[in-house]
């Protein structure tokens, strides 16, 4: 068997080396100069360099035994929005996820930013605070958070959710405290164009 090598568009090197009778894989990329380590970073630590990843965050104080809404709305086209959402909150509370919820109003505008600060690319979702809902959607996530809960775990692999064009999310929190309590919503996310 005999060498076989090729090169991408990126100049990064791949093939198949014999030594003896033994076939090798060689991958030949950029590597660190002082360990020579394969330097990878993930996919969507890739879309942060890119300057497609997006952020938003948001606090605010939810009343006592009350809920708190987040309308996040996605745009037509063939962009997927892959978002991972993380809550910090003060008290027990239930977050859940709705998909296709109506609106008689969408709120108030929440800013969002790219995570990269050199690039142009404007965001493509709508984040919005206290929107009026007259139908939440179909339920697609529920979990608990804050005080007694179970904490941790969430990873961006296990937790992201892949979101359809031309639709309204819901992000609800329910306050089970008898008083005020605050969240911390934290939204990031990268738009994909399937190739």
């Amino acid at each position: 068997m005999a060498s076989v090598r090729f090169e991408d568009e990126n100049g990064i090197k791949y093939g198949i080396e014999r030594t003896g009778n033994v076939p090798h894989v060689i991958v030949k990329g950029p590597v660190d100069s002082k360990t020579l380590a394969l330097e990878v970073i993930s996919y969507a630590h890739h879309e942060i360099h890119s300057g497609s990843m997006y952020m938003n965050e948001a606090t605010a104080t939810i009343g006592a035994n009350a809920i708190g809404d987040t309308l996040v709305v996605t745009p037509p086209g063939l962009a997927f929005a892959h978002m991972f959402h993380e809550a910090i909150v003060e008290a027990a509370m239930v977050l859940s996820v709705f998909e296709d919820c109506t609106v008689a109003a969408s709120g108030t505008w929440l800013q969002s930013y790219n995570h990269n600060r050199n690039s142009a690319s404007a965001p493509g979702l709508k984040f919005y605070a206290s929107p009026t809902v007259t139908n939440a959607g179909t339920r697609i996530l529920q979990e608990a958070a804050g005080s007694g809960q179970k904490a941790g775990g969430d990873t961006r692999e296990t937790h992201e959710i892949i979101y359809k064009p031309s639709t309204l999310y819901l992000y609800r929190c329910l306050n089970l405290s008898a008083q005020a309590k605050w969240i911390s919503n934290k939204f990031n996310y990268y738009n994909h164009t399937d190739k």
